[in-house]
């Protein structure tokens, strides 16, 4: 089971994505406080976390939001159930801004549902996907700050094996059509920076459109594994605030007979 917990905020002060490691100190002040010494020792020694986290801006309400992705049933309970669900406000340290729980809102998506998708009859054209907070993978001791089709799919697939530790899906025929048979083809991105305890990690923000020249079936695949990452989140310092995205998945558009018989 999937579960993505969207925390309404109110602050003493202006917020900014840029905050995200600060939610995550008190994440771990709150767990600590509930007594789930065991469970931040397992969430340490992870090299592949059971949630991913991100604060969002709604320009339109000018409203904050603090969004809690948990990827098992474990990390709902522990994170959520027994922890963050009896928090009314906190403080955010250093920075003396206090901040107060106002409304909470819980969705959940099962293996099953998720399962669906990949089963399903859609006629899926292309993917967008809009990128809520930076973005940035990491290879060779460097980072990388554009998008690349091996990098989203081998760091989906990583998070996806993790967290459903008894599917592997990563068939190397599988992936190795995916590499060759989708693209990406269009985009508007711009560098940027994440800040994270006075380290700057160049990192990329914006949109893309991945599309592919394949059956219905790997598109499914990849829908499948697109949807996931909603939760998960792409790319590295998911946990503090990085990879967020949301899909917009476009479907073809059925033929007219005349267009058929030209």
């Amino acid at each position: 089971m999937l579960y993505s917990v969207t925390l309404s905020l109110e602050s003493s002060s202006p917020l900014n994505i840029q905050m995200s490691s600060l939610f995550q100190g008190v994440l771990m002040e709150k767990l600590m406080e509930a007594g789930k010494e065991d469970y931040i020792e397992k969430l340490h020694e992870s090299a592949l976390h059971e949630y991913s986290m991100y604060l969002h801006e709604d320009r339109d309400s000018n409203r904050w939001y603090w969004i809690l992705n948990l990827l098992n049933d474990e990390a709902f309970n522990s994170i959520w159930s027994e922890t963050l669900s009896n928090v009314k406000q906190f403080e955010l340290t250093h920075q003396e801004i206090k901040v107060k729980i106002t409304g909470a809102e819980v969705k959940q998506l099962t293996d099953h549902e998720l399962f669906d998708i990949f089963k399903s009859d859609r006629m899926i054209d292309r993917f967008v996907l809009d990128f809520q907070t930076p973005v940035s993978f990491k290879r060779d001791g460097g980072y990388v700050i554009f998008p690349e089709i091996a990098l989203i799919i081998n760091s989906l697939v990583k998070k996806y094996e993790a967290a459903f530790q008894d599917e592997i899906i990563s068939d190397e025929d599988t992936l190795n059509q995916l590499y060759e048979r989708c693209y990406i083809s269009s985009y508007k991105l711009r560098s940027t920076a994440f800040h994270l305890e006075g380290i700057r990690i160049n990192s990329f923000i914006g949109s893309i459109t991945i599309s592919c020249r394949s059956n219905s079936t790997m598109k499914n695949f990849l829908n499948m594994l697109l949807t996931f990452g909603e939760y998960s989140g792409i790319g590295i310092k998911t946990s503090i605030g990085m990879g967020a995205y949301r899909l917009r998945v476009i479907e073809r558009k059925p033929k007219t007979i005349q267009q058929a018989e030209d």
